[in-house]
């Protein structure tokens, strides 16, 4: 369980909701399982579309791949 200071991932992936083609961000800020490597494909896409993002996904990013339940 996170601290009660910390985010889940879920309300992180709120903020890039409806920035991806596939929706993934939507999907996982509803609670709905989307796979590590879909994430992944969507910090890309985010981050090519808006580079103002760049830091704010890369952060998100590094939660992802420390997070086990996306890549089991």
């Amino acid at each position: 369980m996170l601290k009660t200071w910390e985010t889940t991932l879920e309300q992180d992936a709120s903020q890039f909701a409806g920035l991806d083609s596939q929706e993934v961000f939507t999907d996982l800020a509803a609670g709905r399982y989307v796979g590590g490597w879909d994430v992944m494909s969507a910090i890309d896409q985010v981050k090519g579309n808006n580079p103002a993002l760049a830091d704010d996904l890369e952060k998100f990013r590094s939660r992802v791949s420390a997070t086990y339940s996306f890549w089991s």
